[in-house]
């Protein structure tokens, strides 16, 4: 607002004024922006979200505290749970509908102070302001559950990867016993062969020594010679019980996934586990997921890797069509790989934040022609693919040729066996005078709290602005200071209401959760902290802190 007056050469008025002005023009945006989104919510949804406010949970808690529940710690039971959870909040979406579009730090300033209030603070407020605050944080609140079903999804196949990567090395330690019980066998069925017994008594000889299970025997082998100790997907199988799988096909169920590159062979034998997935098979048949009539047969499995073929198929058909799937380890194939590309970004789903489809988020052709050429010059960038790829070489070549000038010089690093090494360098011992010089200074620096130290800084430093009511308007606390430096003293140190009640005198549990809940975000609190890194790195600290 001032650049605007000092370019048309008005006179500046007061800055009260100013500011007067500026809060009035944010509240009258607030209010024609509330106005518009609860005129949007038909009848039904605007009497669903006071519901909210008003039905209590079995804990005795209300359903808008409910609302902003947080995921516990990944279990089999509290993941059941979550996903329920995010149910819930789907079906609440849907009938809340649609919101139109607002800005990205209006958004995030509604999503802040929706989460702070209570279910009495939200009954105090207007209503068109109430029903705007709440339908945003159920589409927030929506997008978040699903990321966190993502999120568990992907930790729980990282887990039962790393269960399965330990198992070999046991499995090592047993195959050598395995492999002398083996060759004793083979021995022993050599020696009836070898015999000039009768051929049906030497058969009833080695099926006796297999137990009449040779297929026992066989699977024994194929540990060890077929699949090889090496491959440790063999034991994937060992932690995907039957609780987990039903989480994990849940997940997918309630959170669909979608293709970006348009490759639609892992979303089939997706597709294919989550229709059968109450069906119990002894093997499938690759040609039961056909997904494309023009591919082919078997196309639905061009992507696995040939590590996965080894322990795939049950057999060894040459028509890849016609070969039969192990059911457990081909949908841990499956979720396997649709996890990895849901990290990538080949495989996305809707109405979420952290796996959303990221061509959502770019520019328009038409606004990217339109503003290149301006964007190149304040970024100092190349506005062409081939000027860009050239100015990279020579940026790369240019780094090479200091890299070597500098190589014959470094004795540090050095080529051998024609790889790369790089030599530990000796460490520098400080001398002696230093030390004493640290136990000089450390003796004669009088010992100040935390707390001290805070004040401190909260006086010289102006990070009070960081800090306030979440909704915007003018703080009416009393020793604001000394709620800030609690606020700090709080999150810095890592406490709890309670605990931090216990250090600072005159302010209470209750006090320090509300100030905490109201006043502070997450946001505010990594700005807060980077101003007070910059000023120490500017060396802007009191001459009488050394």
């Amino acid at each position: 607002m001032l650049e605007i007056l000092i370019k048309e050469s008005f006179e500046l008025p007061a800055f009260s004024t100013l500011e007067r002005l500026a809060h009035k023009a944010r509240a009258s945006a607030l209010d024609h922006l509330f106005t518009n989104i609860a005129s949007d919510l038909t009848a039904s949804a605007r009497s669903k979200l006071d519901t909210l406010l008003t039905l209590k949970s079995d804990e005795g808690l209300t359903l808008w505290n409910e609302l902003k529940k947080e995921p516990a710690k990944p279990t089999t039971k509290t993941i059941a749970t979550y996903i329920r959870h995010t149910q819930w909040l789907k079906s609440l979406r849907d009938e809340i509908g649609p919101i139109r579009d607002i800005p990205e730090l209006k958004r995030y300033q509604c999503i802040a102070e929706a989460r702070a209030y209570t279910a009495d603070r939200m009954r105090e407020l207007r209503r068109p302001k109430r029903m705007s605050l709440m339908a945003i944080l159920i589409h927030e609140q929506h997008l978040f559950a699903n990321d966190c079903l993502m999120d568990m999804m992907i930790r729980e196949l990282r887990k039962t990867h790393n269960v399965a990567k330990k198992a070999p090395i046991e499995f090592q330690l047993r195959v050598s016993s395995e492999s002398v019980a083996l060759v004793s066998l083979l021995r022993d069925i050599a020696q009836i062969c070898a015999s000039k017994s009768k051929n049906r008594s030497g058969m009833d000889s080695i099926l006796t020594l297999l137990h009449h299970e040779p297929q026992v025997v066989v699977d024994r082998c194929d540990k060890i010679v077929t699949h090889g100790v090496d491959n440790y997907l063999q034991f994937f199988a060992l932690r995907y019980t039957k609780p987990l799988r039903k989480n994990l096909l849940d997940i997918l169920s309630v959170s669909p996934v979608k293709d970006i590159a348009g490759d639609t062979a892992v979303l089939a034998c997706l597709q294919f586990i989550l229709y059968y997935r109450k069906e119990s098979f002894a093997s499938i048949r690759v040609s039961a997921i056909e997904h494309d009539v023009e591919a082919g047969a078997g196309a639905c499995l061009n992507w696995v890797s040939e590590r996965w073929h080894k322990l795939l198929f049950v057999d060894t058909s040459p028509r890849i069509a016609n070969r039969l799937l192990r059911p457990a380890l081909f949908e841990l194939c499956v979720l396997t790989e649709v996890s990895k590309r849901l990290q990538s970004g080949d495989l996305y789903i809707e109405n979420s934040i952290k796996y959303d489809d990221y061509r959502n988020h770019l520019v328009s052709n038409e606004v990217l022609r339109a503003n290149l050429d301006q964007f190149c010059i304040e970024s100092d960038l190349p506005r062409s693919g081939n000027e860009f790829s050239m100015a990279m070489k020579e940026a790369l070549v240019s780094r090479a040729a200091s890299t070597d000038q500098r190589f014959e010089k470094d004795q540090y690093v050095v080529i051998e066996s024609g790889k790369l090494v790089l030599k530990r360098r000796p460490s520098k011992t400080p001398s002696g005078d230093l030390d004493k010089l640290d136990q000089t200074i450390r003796q004669r620096l009088p010992d100040i709290s935390i707390i001290d130290l805070l004040v401190e800084s909260v006086k010289w430093l102006p990070i009070q602005r960081y800090f306030g009511p979440l909704s915007g308007h003018q703080g009416k606390l009393s020793s604001a200071d000394k709620r800030l430096v609690a606020s700090l003293f709080c999150y810095g140190c890592n406490l709890g209401p309670t605990q931090t009640a216990r250090c600072i005198e005159g302010l209470t549990r209750r006090q320090i959760a509300y100030l905490n809940l109201s006043n502070v975000t997450e946001k505010n609190l990594v700005d807060a902290t980077t101003k007070v890194i910059n000023a120490y790195n500017k060396y802007e600290l009191p001459r009488h802190w050394g």
